[in-house]
């Protein structure tokens, strides 16, 4: 159509300047003037016909919002029309994605620093515009959330905030002037390790930094807490102790345990106390910083009131004629009977008066020979209890006993006979009375 329309702009042009260069005469004096002139003026005609009444505008790209300037990371709204647009179709592209991104959405994303052009097209028209990117430094630093004072051991999350907030690298970079009393990783996280002063920094890439100081702290033991103030222990029992370091919140809670005399007591694993002798000693608890608490320990026994020898089981001789006799070959069976039955030694001693009768050797008795001996039992406390024994030889005793037999049958005899001899004369005294009656 514009092709067309050039062709017919040209056509008039030249007809009206042919019309301009002809002379005056010319048109006077022309054997047809009034046929020329009606025939050019009938041409002129036919070609004002041929043109449009009026000529449409051309297309053209409207920019309305758009922008010059961004900063890294921002996105903008691009806003344009398409005047006198044929279609409907439109692009836009940048010249540098790296620095200016086109998005789906038709908005623009600043990428890095530098100027890129974006040119928005459509209908065979176009119009283009620049767009610098520049960087947002940050500008300040503000530390919180960490306390001025850190106990030894804990802990403390610190956190950064950086100004302007739409600062282009928002990082920090965290640093401790003194890692050996207190750490700090790059999350902000501060662990006190020992007592002291440090100055934590935090630096962000555009090099502002901001600065705290922080003392470490200790807090050291003050009492030791028992649940026994003081321990009395049977012999051979034992008795657990609990123990606790005060402050709960104190750092070093280590302690030592000592008991002064092991003999009498002693300290065992699990915090235990086990009597072992009756006596007196301490238990000695002390923290690293010397606070120190003594508990009296006593360790008593039960004592042996009573020792019996029980005999019951003892095989003895010739009853009748001897007492407590046993035969040198037979067996020693006795046992003893202590009370209170819980007394805490139940262990005798025997003692031999006649060890060439009777000896004792580990506890042990054994008969040697004959003749008289006093065993005694002896107590842990010295309670005692003791026996008479004759020890008789067997064969020998039996001769004796066989010849005292006969001689007291004979004697029995004799009385036997003496005395049916006085019952006799007795019988005829009485019956001699009867008759001088």
């Amino acid at each position: 159509m514009m092709k067309r329309l050039r062709k017919i702009i040209l056509g008039i042009s030249a007809a009206v300047l042919c019309a301009a260069l002809l002379p005056t005469s010319a048109w006077a004096h022309s054997a047809r003037p009034a046929a020329n002139v009606g025939s050019l003026s009938t041409g002129i005609r036919t070609i004002l016909d041929l043109l449009p009444t009026s000529i449409p505008p051309s297309p053209s790209v409207k920019l309305e919002t758009y922008p010059i300037q961004m900063n890294i990371g921002d996105t903008s709204v691009l806003e344009y029309t398409i005047e006198h647009a044929s279609d409907s179709r439109s692009t836009v592209t940048s010249s540098d994605s790296s620095v200016v991104r086109v998005n789906g959405d038709g908005t623009l994303t600043a990428v890095s620093e530098d100027t890129a052009t974006i040119t928005v097209s459509g209908s065979g028209a176009e119009a283009s515009f620049d767009v610098t990117v520049r960087a947002v430094p940050v500008s300040s630093i503000t530390i919180s959330q960490l306390p001025e004072r850190l106990q030894l051991g804990q802990t403390a999350q610190a956190e950064a905030t950086v100004s302007p907030q739409n600062a282009t690298d928002p990082t920090v970079e965290w640093k401790s002037s003194d890692p050996a009393t207190a750490q700090i990783s790059q999350e902000g996280t501060v662990t006190a390790v020992r007592p002291g002063e440090v100055t934590i920094t935090c630096r962000a890439a555009s090099g502002v930094e901001a600065k705290v100081s922080l003392t470490v702290y200790e807090v050291l033991p003050e009492e030791i807490r028992t649940d026994v103030d003081q321990l009395r222990l049977l012999i051979g029992t034992s008795q657990a102790v609990t123990i606790e370091i005060l402050p709960e919140y104190a750092n070093n809670k280590n302690y030592t345990v000592t008991m002064e005399d092991e003999e009498i007591a002693a300290w065992l694993e699990g915090n235990t106390v086990e009597a072992r002798k009756d006596g007196s000693t301490e238990l000695v608890i002390e923290t690293e910083n010397q606070v120190t608490k003594r508990i009296p320990v006593s360790v008593y026994h039960i004592p042996v009131r009573t020792v019996t020898i029980d005999d019951s089981a003892q095989e003895y001789v010739y009853p009748m004629f001897m007492e407590h006799a046993v035969d040198q070959d037979g067996a020693l069976r006795l046992s003893v009977r202590l009370l209170p039955e819980d007394a805490t030694y139940p262990e005798v001693e025997w003692e031999s008066s006649n060890p060439e009768v009777i000896s004792v050797s580990g506890g042990t008795m054994e008969i040697r020979g004959t003749g008289d001996v006093v065993l005694t039992a002896v107590s842990h406390d010295g309670t005692k209890d003791s026996i008479r024994l004759k020890v008789v030889s067997r064969g020998k005793v039996n001769g004796a006993v066989g010849f005292a037999s006969v001689a007291v049958m004979g004697i029995l005899f004799l009385l036997v006979l003496i005395a049916g001899k006085r019952l006799q004369a007795a019988k005829k005294e009485m019956n001699h009375g009867s008759s001088d009656s």
